[in-house]
């Protein structure tokens, strides 16, 4: 049995306004970090993008945020715990999973139980 409850939120309801992308990982070339990064950019959104892990790739990705002079809509938040990462969940627009190789994972399976979309 794997531990991981998920609790009723209000953003299921509708009653959360939602705003920004949100990425749940490992800043790893697998998990396409920085891929993510590069699409954001040239896609002109004018929406807050948040990074919630840590990896081998998160010096590189906040250096090319300074570099694209995205520091004011790109924001890597490192280690959260699972209660601020579900809020966060809650509270977004969309879960960006842009994973090389993962099927269907916890991160995307609890965002949708909050009524966030999943990409």
């Amino acid at each position: 049995v794997i531990y991981n409850p998920i609790p009723v939120h209000p953003a299921a309801c509708g009653e959360v306004e939602k705003n920004g992308i949100l990425y749940v990982g490992n800043i790893s070339k697998e998990k396409g970090a920085i891929r993510l990064l590069e699409a954001y950019r040239k896609s002109g959104l004018n929406i807050p993008l948040r990074y919630v892990g840590t990896g081998n790739l998160e010096p590189v990705l906040k250096k090319k945020i300074a570099e694209y002079s995205l520091t004011n809509q790109v924001e890597v938040l490192g280690y959260l715990e699972h209660a601020a990462v579900l809020e966060m969940m809650a509270t977004s627009q969309l879960l960006v999973l842009p994973s090389y190789h993962e099927a269907m994972g916890y991160s995307a399976i609890e965002a949708l139980s909050v009524s966030t979309p999943v990409v």
